[in-house]
């Protein structure tokens, strides 16, 4: 899931580079994503299933 936002958010950043006609040489998006796994593991009911935040960082 995190890959997958890295992906698109790193093709929204190029896109809108080249929009504005900066040429770009290299873009690395770097995700943190936290959770707390009784939810997913499905181990406790009232703990929400997912992440609870997403961190993300360009360079």
């Amino acid at each position: 899931v995190l890959a997958g936002l890295a992906s698109c958010l790193t093709a929204g950043v190029a896109s809108v580079a080249q929009m504005r006609d900066i040429q770009l040489r290299s873009v690395t998006a770097t995700l943190e994503g936290s959770m707390d796994l009784q939810g997913i593991l499905g181990i406790d009911s009232d703990v929400r299933n997912g992440f609870d935040g997403i961190k993300v960082h360009f360079d």
